[in-house]
């Protein structure tokens, strides 16, 4: 089921709400050699045995500041089928307007013959196009990808001017094992959070900053 948190500014906190279905962590994942071959080499998660892929690790902040809104995202994602593959190392992101992307940042992770391989996004396979008159997108294409690869991708928008806050979806088609999101908001402002699923976050809190 997809659980969606839209925030709207009531009063000031700090929001940090996590979903974790198991101790996953990208440095776990990505930093440790043997997690990285392990999670490589797995075929199956205990989550959705059919799954096509498996979000291992997703973080999400957003910290307003003035008129401000600079929104980053991390996330590290395990292929499973070759549809998968084809769906999910493509990224668009809105690139005009109030927004602009910088720091664009991804990584595919493939075992060959026993060993780790890597190859990172190139600046060159980072398109902008113009969609409209008023409207553009940045995409790009995780490189190499194929069934059981780990990809890992990072960006962050800076949205400006603006007083909203990003949504944030904690479970999407592909089943998520550990979601983050933290809201950062200068006093003076004020949210009001709102939960849109039937389940419960493992831990949320509201932290005076």
């Amino acid at each position: 089921m997809r659980s969606t948190l839209i925030l709207r500014f009531v009063f000031l906190l700090a929001f940090i709400a996590f979903v974790r279905h198991s101790l996953y962590a990208k440095q776990d994942i990505i930093d440790n050699p043997d997690s990285l071959k392990a999670y490589l080499v797995k075929k199956q998660f205990a989550i959705d045995s059919n799954a096509s892929a498996v979000i291992l690790y997703e973080n999400g902040r957003s910290k307003l500041t003035g008129r401000v809104m600079v929104y980053e995202v991390e996330g590290t994602i395990k292929i499973l089928s070759k549809e998968a593959a084809d769906e999910v190392g493509r990224l668009v992101l809105p690139a005009s307007g109030i927004a602009k992307v910088k720091e664009v940042s991804g990584v595919t992770y493939n075992m060959e013959h026993g060993k780790v391989t890597f190859q990172k996004v190139s600046p060159s396979d980072i398109i902008t196009r113009k969609v409209n008159k008023y409207r553009s997108i940045l995409k790009f294409q995780l490189p190499s990808l194929k069934t059981g690869s780990i990809l890992h991708y990072s960006f962050k928008i800076q949205f400006y001017p603006t007083l909203s806050i990003p949504a944030w979806n904690f479970q999407h088609e592909y089943p998520v094992l550990y979601s983050r999101y933290e809201v950062i908001i200068p006093d003076g402002y004020a949210y009001r959070n709102i939960l849109r699923s039937y389940n419960s976050f493992t831990q949320s809190d509201n932290i005076k900053v």
